[in-house]
């Protein structure tokens, strides 16, 4: 399973990764039910089977595009801080606020890393934003923070969430700085 979950006899998950334990923690804070999770949880995993039995769909590819994201990622990036600062600041905003954010990241987390990389290495630039402020906010190594942004060098996916959640508070804290300025 992808995130490095683990299924004991029991069907128990035994590991989430931070950004998996903040979506369920979001999705049991806005109400819905332990038994309404499962159910979804069942259906969705009917339907990727049901995927799967196609030609190059489901679960079978998914599975190969999670392969390929991993392979040749470097463990030079910084495991000391995880959870890092930014996941715990994003816990202190309202649940709505928090749930949007997370829903945003996780978006970005489908689209082509590059890609996003060089969004938020260009965003950087046009708002004078430091590395060092993204690394102290996300726990990341430096030097594998500016390979990423400049060269596109491959990130774990749950670093790549620490990067890519100080990118989206980053830009609703400049745009509410704008709109002040504005009035």
């Amino acid at each position: 399973m992808e995130g490095g979950e683990e299924r004991g006899m029991e069907g128990r998950v035994c590991r989430l990764s931070a950004l998996q334990q903040q979506l369920l923690c979001s999705l049991l804070g806005s109400g819905v039910t332990r038994e309404v999770l499962i159910q979804a949880v069942s259906e969705l995993e009917r339907e990727r089977n049901r995927a799967g039995a196609g030609v190059g769909g489901g679960a079978g590819a998914e599975r190969v595009d999670a392969a390929e994201r991993t392979d040749g990622e470097s463990s030079e990036d910084g495991d000391s801080d995880f959870p890092p600062p930014i996941f715990r600041e994003i816990e202190k905003l309202p649940p709505e606020e928090a749930a949007r954010q997370r829903a945003e990241v996780e978006q970005l987390l489908q689209e082509d890393p590059w890609r996003v990389a060089k969004m938020i290495k260009s965003y950087m630039q046009q708002h004078n934003l430091p590395q060092r402020e993204v690394v102290e906010a996300t726990g990341l190594n430096q030097s594998h923070l500016s390979q990423h942004l400049n060269k596109g060098t491959p990130m774990k996916n749950q670093k790549r969430a620490a990067l890519y959640s100080w990118y989206v508070k980053k830009q609703d804290e400049i745009s509410q700085l704008m709109l002040l300025v504005a009035e």
